[in-house]
């Protein structure tokens, strides 16, 4: 269907798939970057809000005991936003939920799905 589109538009093929690897390449160099790690809670479907890291707090390890901390004292979800490529999710007892790492074409942030379509409220990274 793509190869169709293509040639139905007169583009040259190889133009195309070397476009869409400059653009492969720039998406995985923005992911790469360096980010604040960030801390978000969950207390209910959808509602997600944004919690402060202790500046001392600069490592994983020790990011990832305090994020469980808050959710096992809070009774909320947590979400440890490691790096735009990856995070932890905690259950409200603070126990790991299960960990997220990039796909291609998803930054691993929380957000809401309604049908095909995905929000984001209130982040940046």
């Amino acid at each position: 269907m793509i190869r169709k589109l293509i040639q139905s538009l007169e583009l040259d093929l190889d133009e195309v798939r070397d476009a869409n690897n400059r653009d492969l390449d720039d998406w995985n160099k923005w992911l790469d970057e360096h980010v604040a790690m960030e801390l978000i809670s969950k207390p209910g479907a959808g509602i997600y809000l944004g919690a402060q890291i202790p500046d001392e707090i600069d490592n994983r390890e020790n990011a990832c005991e305090y994020a469980a901390s808050m959710a096992k004292e809070y009774e909320f979800e947590a979400v440890l936003i490691l790096n735009r490529r990856e995070s932890k999710w905690f259950k409200r007892d603070g126990s790991l939920k299960f960990d997220r790492t990039d796909k291609t074409g998803i930054v691993a942030t929380p957000h809401m799905s309604v049908g095909n379509m995905q929000f984001v409220f209130g982040f940046s990274l």
